[in-house]
């Protein structure tokens, strides 16, 4: 088994509509590459929404 260095994962939140989303990421700027796991409420598939997330004014 191989020991990797792996790096910290950092929390982001922020709002959409007036609802609270958080997704983890491991770097502390929001970049849509490292996205590793979105959550979601409201319904909804996770996949749709990091697609919604991709394509919004929250990446530059």
């Amino acid at each position: 088994m191989n020991k990797t260095e792996s790096t910290p994962l950092t929390t982001h939140t922020f709002e959409v509509n007036g609802t609270t989303r958080c997704y983890l990421s491991n770097d502390e700027v929001p970049t849509p590459k490292y996205i590793v796991i979105v959550f979601h409420g409201n319904g909804g598939t996770a996949e749709g929404f990091a697609k919604k997330v991709r394509s919004s004014k929250y990446f530059f």
